[in-house]
């Protein structure tokens, strides 16, 4: 598969996965099982996650990118995997900002 279709299906499924957590997050919230919570707000946290993309800090998405990349069976260049986290770190931030309208 090539490398931009690879990183476009691994986004995907990130933020199918992310979107499902929340849900499940504001499903227990509903039911007064309130787990942590979210010490940042949706604003804090998404000015935080641009900042460290612009400092090309990858420490909140570089775990995963490898968890996925292993799912299929993948490894990428440095350069490549830098671009995966990039891109994993902008679709966090939609994520984000989408689990916000639950």
């Amino acid at each position: 598969m090539e490398t931009e279709a690879l990183i476009e299906v691994i986004c995907d499924r990130y933020l199918e996965e992310l979107l499902e957590a929340q849900r499940t997050q504001h499903r227990r919230a509903g039911r007064g099982d309130d787990g942590p919570r979210e010490p940042l707000s949706l604003g804090e946290f998404v000015r935080a996650e641009e900042r460290r993309m612009a400092e090309g800090d990858r420490t909140m998405v570089e775990a995963d990118a490898r968890k996925l990349l292993a799912e299929y069976h993948t490894e990428l260049a440095e350069d490549e995997f830098d671009q995966l986290c990039r891109e994993i770190q902008a679709t966090l931030i939609r994520g984000f900002r989408i689990g916000h309208c639950f």
